[in-house]
């Protein structure tokens, strides 16, 4: 009944879309960009408009042409609940199916992230680890400190609030930054122990270890100087 009034079954097959669902009450589809189409009449149409509402939610994701095609029969058998079972059981479907994408999207942003600071951490042990014989105080925060800085990420990366959402780029440089000032509290509290400002009771020169997991523990922490130097100005305006 439909396949002839389905508008332009044939239209569809002229533009190379692939067929994901056809009956002869309506046709399910990829368009161009691998999203999930339906075309029936308009008047059932409109008995289904709360479930395409959900699905175009779906197609709004940021998503890759592999993952929509690796979904697209799950977005389509959201069609086919509609069409057998009723509305609401093909809304929550499609609710479930966002929610496990937008995970999915999550997972991928966090991976996205910690990969600069992976490529960073190299890249400054590389670089400590070569200055080493002209400036060990450099050398020793460009080190330790971003060992600290990775070592946060990883051990809170549960506590990561990140928007999937939120571009590439942007996330590329709020990973550098992060790195960055693991390395520049690295490098603040070797100067704090150098001045025996903190730490003064421990002597470092005679074990190096304890500098290196000090300065690993700045990178970690990076509230630890910010909060010392806090300390240190009120103090001293007391002392004024």
């Amino acid at each position: 009944m439909i396949n002839n009034k389905i508008e332009d079954c044939d239209s569809l097959n002229q533009r190379k879309t692939e067929i994901l669902m056809r009956t002869k009450d309506f046709t399910i589809y990829y368009d161009e960009k691998y999203k999930v189409r339906i075309k029936m009449k308009n008047e059932e149409m409109k008995d289904i408009v709360d479930v395409e509402r959900t699905v175009m939610e779906i197609n709004n994701l940021p998503l890759n042409s592999n993952i929509r095609r690796n979904y697209g029969q799950d977005i389509a058998n959201i069609y086919k609940i509609a069409y057998l079972s009723g509305n609401e059981e093909a809304i929550k479907m499609g609710k479930e199916l966002k929610m496990h994408l937008e995970y999915n999207l999550i997972v991928y942003k966090k991976i996205q992230f910690i990969l600069p600071c992976v490529i960073f951490t190299i890249i400054s042990i590389l670089l400590g680890s070569f200055l080493e014989f002209m400036s060990q105080e450099l050398a020793y925060s460009l080190i330790y400190g971003p060992i600290g800085g990775i070592l946060s990420i990883a051990v809170n990366q549960n506590q990561l609030k990140i928007d999937y959402k939120v571009e590439n780029k942007i996330m590329i440089i709020e990973a550098v930054k992060m790195m960055a000032l693991s390395v520049i509290m690295a490098q603040i509290g070797f100067i704090a122990i150098k001045s025996q400002m903190i730490f003064g009771d421990i002597d470092f020169d005679k074990n190096n270890y304890k500098l290196f997991l000090s300065l690993i523990m700045f990178g970690y922490s990076q509230n630890f100087i910010p909060n010392l130097l806090d300390k240190l100005g009120s103090t001293l305006d007391k002392k004024k």
